[in-house]
């Protein structure tokens, strides 16, 4: 899985009716069609979700201003629809969190969004997350096709349709909500986040679930897709989980001793180099840490490179 975080820290039916409406332009780097983005979305029923998102927020007159150039990146009800199932739904207030993290107040065509990949820069959103405002990454890794890394690890999102102009910005409809840091639960985040955890999430059933669901903080430790091979027995699972929220701003050198949900203690060294940091029993070391942070309601996610077994 490719480092989100550190390269954070570091550096077409519905778009078709939208160029009918709105033209198709934006490609210059000024706004130049006819109407605000917000009028765009209230006369296009498939982003009634993100509309409503937008409005709950209180950012819906913002996208009906005119004047300074806005982008808008826009997923369908469709993807708000997948993105409720994966997770096992989402509440109104849910949805209007998403908000702001889709809307980056410059003007950002298509063309422009591959400056920004090949340059590495990050645009800001209006989504903070404590007290931090929230970024986006572009990649087009040797040229090729664009996509967009959210906040919870995923890495295929992608433009399905570039350069809708309005009065006011631009929109780009996108193949999927983009999730920040923060909003969703732990379990949820597992569910959503279909690129990175899908293997390990489909192993957190039951009881897990339901505990990663709550509110009480945790630390999980999840080994990506290419480090699991089939279904893992619960107490396997469990031996990710840590009863308390440890970012990676805790990593010391030294070493903390943690106690899993197995009741079995590792410990969590931090590295250097290209090495975040380990987890070990004793002194044998059973896996690496390969990115760390992602935040959720309660808790967060770092990812590892290897299934933790029970002694």
């Amino acid at each position: 899985m490719k480092r989100l975080f550190l390269k954070a820290a570091g550096v077409a039916a519905a778009g078709a009716l939208l160029k009918a409406c709105g033209g198709g332009g934006g490609g210059n780097g000024n706004p130049s069609g006819s109407q605000t983005l917000l009028q765009l979305l209230q006369q296009d029923g498939s982003f009634s979700t993100l509309l409503a998102a937008l409005e709950a927020a209180g950012l819906a007159d913002r996208l009906g201003q005119a004047g300074a150039g806005q982008t808008l990146f826009a997923p369908t009800n469709a993807a708000f629809d997948t993105l409720a199932s994966r997770t096992g739904g989402l509440s109104p207030a849910t949805l209007a969190a998403f908000a702001g993290f889709h809307v980056v107040p410059q003007f950002l065509s298509a063309a422009g969004l591959r400056s920004l990949a090949a340059s590495g820069q990050t645009p800001e959103t209006l989504y903070s997350f404590r007290g931090n405002t929230a970024v986006l990454i572009f990649v087009s890794d040797g040229g090729g096709p664009l996509s967009i890394w959210d906040g919870i690890g995923r890495t295929s999102i992608s433009i399905t349709e570039p350069d809708i102009a309005a009065s006011n910005g631009v929109l780009h409809v996108v193949s999927d909500v983009m999730v920040p840091r923060g909003i969703l639960t732990l379990a949820q985040t597992l569910r959503a986040s279909i690129d990175s955890f899908s293997e390990f999430s489909a192993s957190v059933q039951g009881s897990t679930f339901a505990t990663l669901n709550g509110t009480t903080a945790y630390t999980l430790f999840v080994p990506g897709n290419d480090a699991v091979n089939g279904a893992l027995a619960d107490n396997v699972v469990r031996q990710h989980i840590v009863a308390s929220e440890i970012g990676s701003n805790a990593f010391v050198a030294a070493g903390t001793t943690l106690t899993t949900l197995n009741n079995q203690q590792v410990t969590l060294r931090r590295g250097s180099g290209t090495v975040l940091a380990t987890l070990s029993y004793g002194s044998a070391v059973q896996a690496t840490v390969t990115d760390v942070d992602f935040f959720a309601t309660n808790g967060v996610i770092h990812v590892i490179n290897s299934v933790l077994i029970p002694r």
